[in-house]
């Protein structure tokens, strides 16, 4: 592992949402979503681990429950792009959908849980959120 592994999990983190083509998705459903760029992807996933990590379980924490999951994505395109809230929905849930079933980010834990695949990808994803709220001061 290099030295500065964040580094190596940044690209690998780019490259799964550079190939994960939520907007395709989307039009095939009739939604016009062409504002969600890569950005956007990691900013989610950001959000979602540090949700779960700074939920009561705390540091042993990797999942989060589906509909705190969609909230959280509903909530994101609300406040970002003013996004009606039905709009919004129908983004969250194609997403759900897609971090779970074609780029495999995220994986079920039965019935009402989601959880990161890998948890490297939980840490990073938090400790990126970390760093973005100290830059932004």
């Amino acid at each position: 592992m290099p030295r500065e592994r964040w580094k190596l999990y940044d690209h690998a983190a780019s490259v799964l949402v550079e190939h994960w083509d939520v907007n395709r998705h989307l039009r095939d459903i009739k939604v016009n979503a062409d504002f969600i760029g890569e950005e956007d992807k990691k900013e989610l996933l950001r959000r979602i681990a540090f949700n779960m990590q700074s939920a009561p379980e705390g540091l042993a924490g990797n999942f989060i429950h589906k509909d705190v999951l969609r909230n959280e994505i509903e909530e994101y395109f609300k406040d970002r792009y003013k996004t009606e809230p039905e709009k919004a929905t129908i983004i969250a849930r194609s997403m759900i959908d897609q971090f779970r079933k074609r780029n495999f980010i995220l994986c079920l834990y039965g019935a009402d849980f989601f959880g990161f695949i890998h948890r490297t990808f939980l840490e990073y994803f938090c400790a990126s959120a970390i760093v973005e709220k100290f830059e932004i001061v």
